[in-house]
């Protein structure tokens, strides 16, 4: 009613999305407009956040279904054998012979699991992101190694 919007949060527990950030929206054609961020409510079930100059229901009508962007220096730092998802998109994909199986287009949060999607001359692979199937980062390479099972990327 006052401009305020439904959200969906893919880490309900980050600290990264707070009052008064300036965080960016992207519309499904590609433009990015700037917005700070004037109330929020997270929870598991509904989280409502309101941005400033959204202040009624078609002005909140008019970001809807748009992807809300932060900036890298709002993310809390890793440690060093860790890293956000994000980081890996654009990686090149090999198996354990070296073949090239594609680039990562991608990361797809289901449930706690995160799952690769490897694209290669307009097909897709899913891959889980765990240890049974990634065997290696080279994150100064910017390739990953992966043990691709039978019917994995059939």
């Amino acid at each position: 009613m006052r401009g305020e919007v439904r959200i969906y949060l893919f880490n309900h527990e980050s600290s990264s999305l707070k009052l008064e950030k300036n965080v960016w929206l992207k519309s499904s054609n590609g433009d990015f407009n700037s917005y700070n961020v004037e109330k929020l409510v997270i929870n598991t079930s509904k989280s409502i956040i309101k941005f400033s100059s959204i202040d009624d229901r078609n002005a909140a009508e008019d970001i809807r279904g748009f992807e809300i962007y932060l900036s890298r220096s709002d993310f809390p730092p890793v440690s060093k054998d860790e890293f956000y998802v994000n980081d890996i998109i654009g990686f090149k994909v090999f198996n354990e012979q070296k073949d090239f199986l594609g680039v990562i287009d991608d990361i797809l949060s289901i449930s706690n699991k995160n799952i690769m999607v490897i694209s290669l001359d307009g097909y897709e692979s899913l891959v889980p992101l765990e240890d049974e199937f990634v065997k290696l980062f080279d994150f100064e390479g910017e390739k990953i190694i992966v043990q691709i099972i039978e019917g994995l990327l059939d």
